[in-house]
């Protein structure tokens, strides 16, 4: 049997101030678990799972970038 991760993203703004995005992220219970699998931590709190996710997200776009993102110049 197989399950299905779900990571939904709400909330969304953009500081045009500080050019910074900010946004509510949500997961599904399964999607927890896998990052509870991930960790070496046991009964993990929430901000430790946030802090996982934070790095995820990190990773997933650095990784990104680096295979075939370009930089563009908006001038």
């Amino acid at each position: 049997m197989t399950t299905k991760s779900i990571v939904e993203v709400g909330d969304i703004r953009r500081s045009y101030l500080t050019n910074q995005l900010v946004f509510t992220t949500a997961l599904n219970e399964e999607a927890v678990r896998m990052i509870e699998d991930m960790i070496p931590v046991e009964d993990p709190s929430p901000e430790i799972l946030a802090d996982e996710v934070a790095k995820l997200i990190h990773q997933a776009i650095y990784l990104s970038y680096h295979r075939g993102g370009l930089r563009r110049n908006l001038k």
